[in-house]
């Protein structure tokens, strides 16, 4: 992955391992089975970051970033986040990038509620990716 090359090169030109640097990835997603209604908040609070100008051009309010990302159709939502009520889904999502090399997993998500995402993230979620890690951990060789 080009991002973790790029992670590797900065660090060697620093003077620093990368081996011993903990690699971060936030991953935004929504946990529920109404797809509608994460698309709707989505659209409302993130829509504008799908889009490459909110990070190279002058935009700096909340209203700019919502004008721009008004564009920001279903399909571009639905193939940028998992949207879903499987823990299971989100888990291997996780595993996806744990296994790429991240080291640190931020997950975040569109909407007011972010204390019962916590909560729900906490309880449902996070205790599958725990528990993939340690199987992972206990069959690597010693």
């Amino acid at each position: 992955m080009e991002m973790l090359a790029n992670f590797d090169a900065g660090a060697l030109a620093a003077g620093k391992d990368p081996a011993r640097m903990p690699r971060q990835i936030e991953l935004s997603v929504a946990y529920t089975d109404d797809v509608d209604a994460a698309i709707s908040l989505i659209k409302k609070y993130w829509a504008g970051t799908f889009i490459h100008a909110m990070h190279l051009q002058n935009i700096y309010t909340p209203g700019m970033s919502a004008m721009n990302g008004s564009i920001v159709g279903r399909d571009a939502i639905l193939s940028k986040r998992l949207i879903s009520a499987d823990p299971g889904k989100h888990a291997r999502l996780a595993r996806q990038f744990i296994d790429l090399g991240f080291t640190r997993i931020v997950f975040g998500t569109a909407g007011p509620d972010e204390m019962g995402f916590i909560d729900a993230y906490g309880r449902e979620v996070l205790p599958r990716i725990r528990e993939r890690n340690e199987q992972v951990m206990a069959a690597a060789p010693r």
